[in-house]
């Protein structure tokens, strides 16, 4: 995710069925312009979320029951 870092005007990502982990949620804390993000079949871990949240509290997350859990294939 650090090659997205530089995208400032980036509104909207979708991490769905990726690999990354709550080691990313610096980065994604610091996207001036992101209001959506989905994390849906992910690795990053409840309590890495919460820190996101209580970063960015006006950013829209899409967390279904399968946070936490790696991403297949």
């Amino acid at each position: 995710l650090t090659s997205l870092a530089g995208l400032g005007q980036l509104a909207e990502l979708n991490l769905s069925g990726t690999q990354v982990t709550g080691k990313s949620i610096e980065v994604l804390s610091a996207m001036p312009a992101l209001s959506r993000l989905n994390v849906s079949r992910t690795a990053i871990e409840p309590s890495a979320l919460e820190r996101l949240r209580q970063a960015r509290p006006q950013l829209q997350i899409k967390v279904p029951a399968q946070v936490g859990q790696p991403a297949e294939g």
